[in-house]
């Protein structure tokens, strides 16, 4: 039998099954429970594999390295899980680059993000026919050349689990494998490094239930970090890697309404559907008051604390959001016309209105009001 790294996740799997590193890795890789620990390999001769960051040996056969890592950066046989560095950085993009990208200019009037970030940010496990309109980077480009600019490039990658994202940071979004043109991905990190205008970094929506100061709450990872040291672990690597000059915007996502709202898990029919109650409930632990929030301005001290040489700003997009959805104007649509399930996974509306607030926080513009959507 050949081994297969795999985790368990209970809450959509079972406990005897798997939940496949694609699932985790690809489509969004934001798994909860067990699959934000080490993979375990069923089959073979194995029993468990070495996570990002582990000590390991490149000529030992057991134990290896977790996919999609290896082991790499070894000396006299010991080295680490994770990514290799290029050690001469492509300039251009392969032959086999995504429709519609690269470019290897930033145009005049173009901005250019990297998100490591969430399906609050890109929703991609979703029966949605067009997720373009699930992707906040998506109707952000829209709003910025319905302005009259060159456009809003972005690229990004999903969570892996603790310490939460891959280093380098790779092209896992793939915008412009459709034909659209948002992609400016050079062929890795370091070559598209000079092009971005700005970071964007997120967190669990469901990590709040700590202090960023403490270990995520995985008893079973075997590297544990906390919220704190996530962020740092990215803006040391992008102080070496020269791209520390930009802006960092901590994305404060909206928070989980699974304690809210439990009934409302995507399975469809209206018994499911939240009430006002839950809502407004909903609501109040997510908005400038909440603890939800405070947890995020206490992540956003510790970091400028830390690494106070860093352009570090907090977007808060969660409470943000929740006073547009309790202005006049929107306050009596239903919750289940809004999002989609209780992650809270949005409607294309929700990714809309994200991109409008991102728009105006970053530009500190308004966007365009002749723009249809």
């Amino acid at each position: 039998q050949t081994a297969t790294p795999c985790c368990v996740q209970e809450e959509v799997n079972g406990l005897d099954a798997c939940t496949s590193v694609e699932y985790c890795n690809q489509a969004e890789a934001n798994c909860i429970g067990d699959c934000e620990g080490i993979w375990t390999i069923i089959g073979g001769d194995d029993s468990t594999c070495l996570a990002l960051d582990e000590a390991c040996s490149p000529t030992a056969p057991r134990p290896r390295c977790c996919e999609p890592y290896d082991c790499v950066n070894a000396v006299n046989n010991v080295g680490t899980c994770g990514v290799a560095m290029p050690t001469e950085p492509t300039t251009s993009a392969p032959a086999d680059a995504p429709v519609g990208s690269p470019i290897t200019t930033l145009p005049p009037t173009a901005r250019a993000t990297y998100y490591f970030g969430h399906s609050l940010i890109y929703h991609t496990f979703t029966s949605y026919p067009n997720k373009d309109y699930l992707a906040v980077p998506y109707w952000l480009d829209q709003l910025y050349e319905a302005a009259g600019n060159d456009g809003w490039y972005a690229n990004g990658e999903f969570q892996t689990g603790s310490p939460n994202y891959i280093l380098p940071p790779t092209d896992s979004w793939n915008f412009g494998s459709e034909g659209d043109a948002l992609s400016i991905w050079q062929g890795n990190f370091a070559a598209t490094a000079p092009l971005f205008t700005s970071i964007v970094y997120t967190d669990l929506n469901y990590a709040q239930d700590r202090a960023p100061t403490d270990q995520y709450g995985y008893d079973e990872n075997p590297n544990p970090r906390t919220p704190v040291d996530s962020v740092v672990r990215i803006l040391d690597f992008m102080d070496q890697s020269g791209s520390l000059d930009i802006p960092f915007f901590l994305y404060e996502c909206w928070n989980d309404a699974g304690i809210y709202m439990p009934q409302f898990d995507g399975s469809g029919g209206s018994a499911t559907f939240p009430t006002s109650a839950q809502r407004d409930a909903y609501f109040a632990a997510a908005d400038f008051a909440s603890q939800y929030h405070q947890w995020w301005e206490d992540l956003f001290a510790e970091v400028q604390g830390r690494r106070p040489d860093a352009d570090v700003r907090l977007l808060p997009m969660g409470p943000l959001l929740v006073d547009t959805l309790r202005s006049p104007a929107l306050v009596s649509v239903p919750f289940h016309e809004l999002f989609e399930d209780n992650s809270p996974h949005g409607q294309p509306s929700i990714y809309f209105l994200a991109a409008v607030i991102q728009y105006v926080f970053i530009t500190n513009e308004r966007p365009p009001a002749s723009f249809s959507v």
